[in-house]
């Protein structure tokens, strides 16, 4: 992208063809600083040729190409801009309608702000970006006579107003027809530090969901899993029903409830395709579970002690459990539930991690390490 404008169209033609090619450009960003009652300074930034021109250059330029300063109400040293009779229908630049409304809320007499702030209330999403800004109120920092968007109370601002905004639709519904409001996730404020070193670090407002038990709030949670596209989070909380929720709104979707005599769940493990949930039970016995209907598909028997450790390999055909109490750990056919092979040590099992081909398994113990080869199940390696 080439320079524009009259003036410089004009000498532009005195230079050679590669001295023009060398002076192309790159737009990065629009930074605008307003003052009340004056013209606005428009700032542009630009990225150009590495040497920028000296002031005795053909086109007449400062040297500082690289960075301009315009007072757009000047017209007598702006011989580019022309001025004509407002259309009614024009379309107004976001950023000058940031402007106002950050010199109006603020009641400053200076506002700065860029395209990027611009972006960050999803001006894209909106066809009256004026209205949408007195309806949404992004907050304004104020430091002496400057005001400008303090962009993370915008970014906290919006995810609480997306959260109360939040409805439930058909199309959730025929998804997930258990999804409800009750025990949904709620947003709590929060503080993180930011800097290159302790001694340099500043602190940034910013909120986090927080999920819990509707039944039980004060429960910690035990165990929980994310699934492969990372949209739900399945969690238990020192009972043997398993939450999942839906993370881009926070509502609760399904339950997974144990009628029977299941005993307390200790571990969780989604499948790739994020349909099937596996779960380890203290009653030694393990469930594979299909997320949409609450069925249960399999149940997985033949642990001495409580499985505390499941994982599903990455193409879904393998479950691998284990169980510190008994010190095993087992090879099972996620389709058909058939234990494959068994492991037995003298340690308690701490982690289960397939490779990803699936064509080992990592068994992480108290002192050591093994892996496995899952075609011949012999012993390849251990780590100490």
């Amino acid at each position: 992208m080439q320079r524009q404008g009259k003036k410089y169209s004009e000498k532009v033609s005195d230079h050679s063809t590669a001295d023009a090619k060398r002076d192309q450009s790159v737009f990065l960003k629009r930074c605008m600083i307003r003052r009340w009652p004056e013209f606005p300074k428009k700032v542009i930034a630009g990225a150009g040729y590495h040497q920028l021109l000296s002031p005795g250059d053909a086109r007449g330029g400062s040297g500082g190409e690289g960075v301009t300063v315009q007072k757009e109400g000047d017209a007598s040293k702006m011989d580019v801009l022309e001025f004509e009779e407002e259309d009614q229908d024009e379309i107004l630049d976001p950023l000058d309608i940031l402007l106002d409304y950050i010199l109006e809320t603020s009641g400053t007499e200076t506002a700065i702000a860029s395209d990027k702030d611009v972006q960050s209330i999803d001006s894209n999403r909106v066809v009256d970006f004026a209205s949408y800004l007195r309806q949404v109120q992004p907050p304004v920092e104020v430091n002496g006579a400057l005001g400008w968007l303090r962009m993370e109370d915008v970014i906290c601002h919006r995810r609480e107003r997306a959260l109360v905004r939040c409805i439930i639709t058909a199309s959730s519904l025929s998804q997930w027809p258990g999804i409800t409001f009750d025990g949904a996730g709620c947003l709590q404020g929060s503080r993180i530090f930011i800097g290159p070193t302790q001694a340099k670090c500043r602190p940034l407002k910013s909120k986090r969901l927080t999920f819990s038990d509707p039944r039980r709030p004060s429960n910690g949670c035990k165990s929980f899993a994310l699934s492969t596209d990372g949209k739900l989070l399945a969690a238990l909380f020192h009972a043997s029903n398993i939450l999942i929720w839906r993370l881009s709104d926070s509502l609760l979707v399904q339950c997974l409830r144990h009628w029977d005599d299941t005993g307390e769940v200790s571990s969780l493990s989604f499948s790739p395709n994020d349909c099937t949930l596996v779960s380890g039970c203290n009653n030694k016995s393990t469930i594979i579970w299909e997320i949409q209907s609450c069925h249960v598909l399999l149940r997985l028997e033949g642990h001495g002690g409580p499985v505390n450790r499941v994982t599903y390999a990455l193409h879904g055909a393998l479950i691998a459990t284990g169980s510190h109490d008994s010190k095993s750990a087992k090879i099972w056919d996620s389709s058909t539930g058939a234990c494959l092979h068994s492991f037995s040590f003298d340690e308690g099992i701490y982690k289960l991690i397939f490779s990803s081909d699936a064509s080992r398994l990592y068994i992480e113990m108290n002192r050591s390490c093994h892996i496995y080869d899952i075609q011949t199940y012999t012993h390849s390696a251990t780590l100490c």
